[in-house]
């Protein structure tokens, strides 16, 4: 029974994981100018997805994307939608779209933004609006769930600091990546002592990158760091096949020869150094569990290690959005603590559900999470190591 559940689970993986893709666009609406204007930066791969490819002319795929922006990106009165005439649309070098439009709004009561940019594919995806208005900047949030943020109106939240937390929560909750490799630690725990001394662990390790990255104080490259994030589950499930009594050399092994595999294929754009990294990390930590009568104290630090990658991953967001330095603090404070909220949430709800579980051993959950969290950390580092 365990091991046609974890082939199920390994099949499953690869659809699950196609399917879901964290993902985001930026606007600015600068109210304050003559005319006013908005900007937007949207991701093009994100646009292919509604059928927009820059395979047609350019012409032509501008003006496509332009009718799809004004459909789905409004700013809105109580009587009016506001007219948006495009003056510019590029494509930059690194995937992205930037494009520019002139308002034009008559005068009315409740005016608002309304966004459903790529939500009706991408039920994830978030819209960050900077807006400048009466001589004000705010930053709020647009999703699927909250498609509308009012300006300048009684109904319009007072304090950016909860946006940033719901960001937070969302993010958390919707990084199946971040989500698995916390179910990995609490399948690794067997007592709370060792649980609370790895989510400790990796709480304080990802708090601490994601300041330095979104304060500018480190800037990594974020292709890597999505990688490290894949590879992260990889070690947790390998660690979990060891901790059944799978002792030997097979599974550090066999992680080693898939990192450096995929590092001189072509298409990978992993860095040498962080490939060296890996080859190093693997094999000294499966040795230090091997020869340690305490391997949870070394699982604790591994948590804090893959803390500091995943706090980088975090960091993605915010840093995409070039926060203005007087929202720049209650944006990290404010995400940082939706993140902590989101995560405990789930470790509230999972770790009794997994200590219950564990009373029948015919289920072999160790097994199933094992082949769940291996399935989408081989597809992630293979994916994202390759693009």
């Amino acid at each position: 029974m365990g091991r046609s559940l974890g082939v199920g689970l390994l099949l499953l993986c690869s659809g699950v994981a196609a399917a879901h893709e964290r993902s985001a666009s930026y606007s600015l609406w600068d109210l304050n100018a003559h005319p006013p204007q908005v900007q937007l930066r949207l991701a093009q791969i994100d646009l292919t997805r509604v059928g927009l490819h820059p395979g047609s002319g350019e012409a032509e795929y501008a003006a496509r994307v332009s009718d799809y922006i004004v459909r789905h990106l409004q700013l809105q009165t109580d009587q009016h939608v506001c007219r948006l005439h495009p003056q510019q649309l590029h494509r930059t070098s690194d995937g992205w779209l930037s494009w520019r439009a002139d308002i034009a709004c008559p005068n009315g009561q409740g005016l608002r933004i309304h966004s459903s940019l790529l939500t009706a594919v991408l039920s994830a995806h978030l819209h960050v609006a900077t807006i400048r208005h009466a001589g004000q900047t705010r930053d709020a949030v647009l999703s699927a769930r909250q498609p509308v943020v009012f300006i300048g109106d009684a109904r319009a939240p007072q304090s950016s600091l909860i946006g940033y937390v719901r960001l937070g929560i969302d993010h958390i909750l919707s990084g199946w990546d971040h989500l698995l490799f916390v179910l990995g630690l609490l399948l690794l725990a067997r007592r709370v002592s060792e649980l609370l001394w790895l989510i400790s662990g990796f709480t304080v390790a990802h708090s601490l990158t994601l300041a330095a990255a979104v304060l500018g104080w480190v800037q990594p490259q974020g292709d890597a760091i999505e990688a490290l994030i894949g590879l992260s589950l990889l070690v947790v499930a390998a660690e979990l096949a060891w901790q059944r009594g799978s002792h030997g050399s097979a599974l550090p092994i066999g992680l080693m020869l898939l990192v450096l595999v995929v590092a001189v294929m072509p298409a990978a754009s992993l860095p040498w150094l962080t490939v060296a990294g890996m080859l190093l990390l693997i094999p000294c930590y499966f040795a230090l569990l091997q020869a340690s009568d305490a391997a949870h104290r070394w699982r604790a630090l591994l948590a804090v290690a893959f803390g500091l990658v995943h706090g980088f991953g975090f960091a993605g967001l915010l840093t995409e959005m070039a926060l203005p330095a007087e929202t720049l603090l209650p944006a990290l404070l404010g995400f940082n603590l939706g993140v902590e909220a989101g995560q405990l949430l789930v470790i509230a709800m999972a770790w009794p559900v997994l200590v219950w579980l564990r009373r029948w051993p015919t289920l072999r959950l160790s097994q199933a999470g094992t082949a769940l969290i291996a399935g989408f950390g081989s597809y992630w580092f293979v994916l994202r190591a390759l693009t």
